[in-house]
């Protein structure tokens, strides 16, 4: 688990690396079945790292996102599932990030975008419900996938 904030980890050549190097040397990771999270700048962070190395991840759950891939980095992470989610009050944010979300929920696999009325800063949460699926139901499917 990496903690992006601030000036820790925003460098997607470096933290590219250090995470084949380190899936490389645990033989017990699954290296097709790589999930990245994140949350706010961490969310920004995994979803920028996704469009830089697309054979990274499996899927990326972003919660208040606001990175805005070019059509370039969309047409390099159409494989990768998505779950976005973000909120209308999240000023600031969602003026930023709401694009993002409904672009890769429409041309990404399995993608799920969630925009809120209400709320403010928001994260994924297992219970949350989104186009025609839950977190957990699509978790469960982007897991199971091929």
């Amino acid at each position: 688990m990496l903690h992006s904030r601030g000036d820790y980890f925003t460098n997607c050549y470096d933290v590219s690396l250090f995470l084949q190097n380190f899936v490389a040397r645990n033989e017990f990771i699954d290296r097709k079945c790589i999930i990245g999270f994140g949350h706010s700048q961490g969310a920004e962070f995994v979803v920028k790292l996704a469009c830089y190395e697309p054979a990274l991840f499996k899927a990326v759950i972003s919660g208040s996102g606001y990175y805005r891939p070019t059509a370039w980095e969309v047409m390099n992470v159409l494989p990768i599932r998505f779950y976005w989610k973000i909120a209308k009050y999240d000023k600031g944010i969602y003026e930023q990030g709401y694009k993002t979300g409904r672009t890769l929920a429409r041309f990404c696999k399995s993608s799920v975008n969630v925009e809120l009325d209400s709320r403010e800063h928001c994260w994924v949460e297992l219970d949350d419900k989104g186009a025609d699926t839950t977190f957990l139901a699509w978790f469960k499917s982007a897991i199971d996938s091929e």
